[in-house]
């Protein structure tokens, strides 16, 4: 694996190539056995070292370089690692998971609210010191993993943000706060950074704290100059904006464009993954307003 020792924070190792998701030099630098398992040490290591949320972020690359190594079941890696590595895969799998799960466990919000500080989230060339007084930067690190044997959008970003909204205590709240004040703060920053209004909206929806949600989604619904790859990530507060009854106009909304990006990349399995989970929605929103009918019909008729 290709390293180096100078990490501004605190002289661990990462991986040079691995700072964005879908970057295909991923597979050329990691592409055997040796080098699965030296992340699986520098995941290790981070997470002793008291930075989960590195530990996360480093695996979260490394699951894109060989097409979704942890988290997924054996027959999606089946269908998107080539044959000849499924060996040296199935046994980096075996450590990966545990590894993920202890980083998990220790992702408190106080973690989350020094890695957003710091630019972990960012995808910057860590090898170099972190600008004076960087602003908020989130890379969303948007790709496709399979669960059950279908594929879902899901962003390792995100994901790290949901354990913190998650977390409960007076300290955790504390610290919620303050990583939804950061958020908020990147997006009054620049109003067409796409990745920090996806992060802002989502994390308030994690909260459950409807009215900033609605308001972030307003924000996003106005921005409309965006590369159009990015547009499918959209989907990602679309999901959860199309639950609830005051966000669901915009949620539809934005859900189209989501799909619209996909379309574009016929190859990346996004518009596969969206269209399914939102047909899921669908179906399931249909039988409980079904189930909602009957219950009331019941109902009246008992009296």
């Amino acid at each position: 694996m290709t390293t180096v020792d100078y990490d501004p924070r605190r002289g661990s190792p990462i991986c040079v190539y691995g700072r964005s998701v879908n970057r295909s030099r991923c597979n050329d630098c990691h592409s055997g056995k040796s080098n699965l398992l030296d992340v699986c040490l520098m995941s290790d290591t981070l997470t002793d070292l008291g930075y989960p949320v590195d530990s996360l972020i480093s695996l979260a690359r490394i699951d894109a370089s060989f097409g979704n190594a942890y988290g997924s079941d054996d027959a999606w890696t089946k269908k998107t690692i080539p044959a000849d590595f499924y060996s040296d895969i199935k046994e980096g799998r075996s450590k990966f998971v545990p590894l993920k799960n202890e980083a998990m466990v220790a992702t408190t919000p106080q973690a989350v609210l020094e890695a957003l500080k710091s630019g972990v989230f960012s995808g910057r060339d860590m090898t170099k010191p972190a600008p004076a007084n960087a602003e908020v930067a989130i890379d969303l690190m948007t790709s496709v993993r399979g669960v059950d044997g279908k594929s879902v959008l899901f962003s390792p970003a995100l994901e790290v943000l949901e354990l913190a909204a998650k977390a409960k205590g007076d300290e955790a709240a504390i610290a919620n706060v303050q990583i939804d004040q950061l958020l908020s703060e990147a997006i009054d920053k620049n109003a067409d950074d796409l990745k920090a209004g996806i992060s802002a909206a989502v994390f308030a929806f994690l909260r459950n704290d409807l009215n900033s949600a609605n308001g972030r989604l307003q924000r996003l619904q106005a921005i409309t100059d965006y590369p159009d790859p990015g547009g499918a990530a959209f989907w990602l507060v679309a999901r959860h904006a199309l639950r609830y009854e005051q966000t669901r106009i915009i949620g539809a909304v934005l859900a189209n464009r989501a799909i619209v990006a996909a379309e574009a990349q016929p190859d990346s399995g996004l518009k596969e993954a969206i269209v399914s989970e939102r047909a899921a929605m669908t179906k399931l929103a249909a039988n409980s307003a079904r189930g909602a009918t009957y219950g009331g019909e019941d109902a009246q008729g008992d009296r």
